[in-house]
């Protein structure tokens, strides 16, 4: 049904939109500046960039628990909130991104020479994609609202989203912060 598939797609973008991509905020909000050796460039900002992205992770758990009650559906409201959840995501993580990038601008010493030099093409190879998959779910969002249909995406444009999310996103992520992470360890 509708809903079934409403459901799923909620639970895809919460996990990787909302909790994942709030742990990856928090870390690198926290660890970036220690690596450069300088304070984040905006404690506010960042603030905002991780209220903005847990924010969104809220409207659609919120949405999902409306699924499962018994409610007389509102199309529009649905695809409404859809949109603002994606855009509160996108936003967030610009914001992060401009304050990460600010941050590892201003870092001592020489970025060649930084403690993140090696993976520095990783992140940023993530942070693009993360970011396109995001521009992709809003304008699937947009589409859903301008339809007026039932707040499901299309499910090509569901399975791109979040393959672009897991796939090209979270494993570059994760193997940059191993690739840090695991020979202090060691």
């Amino acid at each position: 049904t509708a809903s079934y598939r409403m459901l799923a797609q909620l639970h895809g973008r919460v996990q990787y939109f909302g909790f994942a991509n709030t742990l990856v905020l928090a870390v690198a909000l926290y660890f970036l500046p220690r690596l450069r050796g300088v304070p984040v460039t905006s404690v506010r900002a960042s603030n905002v960039a991780i209220g903005m992205v847990a924010m969104a992770a809220v409207v659609r758990i919120v949405l999902a628990v409306s699924l499962v009650l018994p409610l007389d559906r509102i199309p529009l409201f649905d695809a409404v909130s859809l949109t603002i959840a994606a855009l509160l995501t996108l936003a967030g993580n610009a914001v992060a991104l401009l304050v990460l990038v600010s941050t590892d601008r201003r870092g001592t010493g020489s970025p060649a020479k930084s403690a993140i030099a090696q993976v520095r093409p990783l992140i940023g190879m993530a942070w693009m994609v993360l970011l396109t998959a995001q521009v992709i779910d809003l304008a699937s969002a947009v589409q859903v609202v301008r339809g007026g249909s039932v707040a499901v995406l299309p499910v090509g444009t569901d399975d791109a989203v979040l393959t672009l999310a897991g796939f090209g996103w979270f494993v570059p992520l994760a193997v940059a912060f191993a690739s840090r992470t695991f020979p202090l360890f060691l």
